[in-house]
């Protein structure tokens, strides 16, 4: 079999302009290899996270060629997707999607049953088994836990030649799933180089007066997900001193969730000291991280947190809920703290103390180790050790295709 030279095919549900972590993932990675000489086609949806059909069908950045679809061809037609199977060297496949993944995967097995697949399959896994669906109340989410810890894991197992898991709390859920542990490499995500620039002079007048406006914050970004624990942060709140707000950025992807939230405020009061203020990015979003009296992640569970690496790039210090993947960047007393995650008392009482000596020792220590932590997650060596695992699964899929 002649490999088909450096060619990735990228299939993932949203990509650029959406900032979320495996969009920005892609991003990264890809333009770099991009620039190392390989050919990177993303395939995706036209959507954003608050929005359908919204996006262009065409596009390009950083090198990466973008072809964007309606929701209807991309769940329900994947022949639109018209993936170069013949061409690619790699095809690349993000999450575990019912559709159209599931099509790719059982259409590459079929190729690889009749030995006439020229391409390697790379799985990346964001969450894939490490998401704690007990907090979800959809009848949908559940069958899909189901299905793919069956179908999906035989798959997995039959037709992908590598996995990237982005933490070894990912590759764990992923074994104990029944995922061949043999396949799965661990590769974690890189802080962007833009967040060791001047901030103070990169970041909008707009943004240095919202700061202003908020005073002293907390801070937390991301989607609005029932995993993300927003409860926890606004029961704390109600043991602060009254000058301490909550803001929290991110799309309102579960529209149900805001609800509840908002509810919860009105009940304890909270309205003028907890904010929505949607989506901020580029230095804005470094300059809100910096100016924050502490960035809190108290989620039910996360795969990684990339945006715990980016608040440590800005000195800040970093609250996060223990027995997650959150533990693997955040090393408790050390480069931040880590907290029972229901436990409101308990993140109130270490906000209260950061509060009151924000010049205490071990704090400036926890900056200085979280700001040297955070400089050492370069984008360009997780793109090399990509390319690493992209050559892996094509000499994998070379040896399996000969039969050797």
């Amino acid at each position: 079999m002649e490999t088909s030279g450096k060619k990735i095919e990228v299939l993932v549900d949203h990509f650029y302009p959406v900032t979320g972590g495996l969009a920005i993932h892609c991003l990264r990675v890809y333009g770099i290899l991009s620039r190392r000489g390989w050919q990177i086609t993303v395939r995706a949806t036209k959507n954003t996270t608050e929005e359908k059909n919204v996006l262009p069908a065409r596009g390009s950045v950083s090198g990466i060629e973008i072809f964007r679809y309606s929701f209807e061809n991309y769940n329900f037609n994947p022949w639109a997707l018209k993936i170069d199977y013949r061409g690619a060297a790699v095809v690349c496949l993000n999450e575990l999607v019912i559709l159209p993944h599931y099509f790719v995967y059982i259409y590459s097995y079929l190729l690889k049953l009749f030995s006439r697949r020229n391409f390697a399959v790379v799985l990346t896994s964001h969450g894939l088994f490490t998401t704690d669906i007990g907090v979800y109340r959809s009848l949908k989410r559940k069958i899909k836990r189901i299905i793919d810890r069956t179908l999906g894991v035989f798959l997995i197992n039959r037709t992908v030649n590598r996995v990237h898991s982005i933490s070894q709390t990912e590759k764990d859920g992923l074994v104990a799933a029944g995922v061949n542990p043999e396949i799965i490499e661990v590769i974690p995500n890189g802080v962007d180089e833009e967040a060791f620039k001047d901030i103070d002079s990169l970041a909008s007048a707009d943004v240095k007066n919202l700061v202003s406006e908020f005073g002293i914050y907390l801070l937390q970004i991301g989607r609005l997900d029932r995993h993300k624990n927003y409860e926890a942060t606004i029961k704390a709140l109600c043991l602060l001193p009254e000058e301490i707000k909550y803001v929290i950025l991110g799309a309102d992807e579960d529209r149900d969730y805001k609800q509840e939230l908002q509810q919860l405020i009105a009940r304890l009061s909270l309205e003028k000291r907890v904010i929505f203020a949607g989506v901020i990015k580029g230095a804005d979003k470094f300059y809100l991280l910096k100016h924050a009296l502490v960035y809190i992640h108290m989620a039910h569970s996360e795969g990684f947190g990339m945006v715990v690496q980016e608040a440590m790039s800005q000195g800040a210090v970093c609250l996060v809920s223990r027995g997650t993947g959150l533990e693997e960047l955040v090393t408790d007393g050390v480069n931040g703290y880590a907290l029972s995650k229901d436990d409101a008392e308990g993140i109130a009482q270490k906000i209260g103390f950061i509060f009151n000596h924000p010049d205490d020792p071990e704090l400036q220590e926890i900056r200085r180790n979280g700001f040297l932590y955070a400089k050492s997650r370069d984008w360009e060596k997780v793109a090399g050790s990509m390319e690493e695992l992209f050559n892996r699964a094509i000499i994998d899929n070379q040896r399996a295709y000969d039969g050797q």
